[in-house]
């Protein structure tokens, strides 16, 4: 149990780099459609954090339906 606490805990700002990575990969052809304004760049990031909340939440109804009550 303390094993899988330990690697939990270190993947988690492994996965969070990773995202935010990712997230600045994709804005960088998105500038060209959206342009490169700051307005922009919010836009961008909100929706990897709406992608975030939504993947929470499949992974949340998918063991627990009650999620969806709260």
């Amino acid at each position: 149990m303390y094993s899988q606490l330990i690697v939990a805990l270190s993947l988690a700002p492994i996965s969070g780099a990773a995202a935010l990575s990712h997230e600045l990969l994709w804005t960088r052809p998105l500038v060209d459609l959206l342009g490169g304004t700051g307005e922009a760049r919010a836009r961008v990031l909100g929706c990897s954090f709406l992608g975030l909340g939504l993947g929470g939440l499949v992974a949340c109804c998918s063991n627990n339906w009650a999620c969806l009550a709260a």
